[in-house]
């Protein structure tokens, strides 16, 4: 799996292998529509207090570009 940083909203985007699978490992963000998530039923956001994690296992992005254009 690849894993890219697109963006912070405090500036440190240093982020380690096990922030990452504690994110892996917490409770998925149930998705809504008008609410503070909304995806397709495909689409897991994992949250803490510091890191969103957005994953789609099924997308086929056809380069970089259009998976952070996805993450955004």
């Amino acid at each position: 799996m690849n894993i890219s940083i697109i963006g912070s909203l405090c500036g440190d985007s240093t982020i380690h292998d096990q922030d990452i699978l504690e994110l892996l490992n917490s409770e998925r963000v149930k998705l809504s529509h008008n609410g503070e998530f909304s995806g397709k039923p495909s689409t897991r956001i994992f949250i803490n207090d510091h890191w969103v994690l957005k994953i789609c296992r099924e997308r086929g992005f056809p380069s970089l570009n259009v998976a952070e254009k996805w993450c955004a």
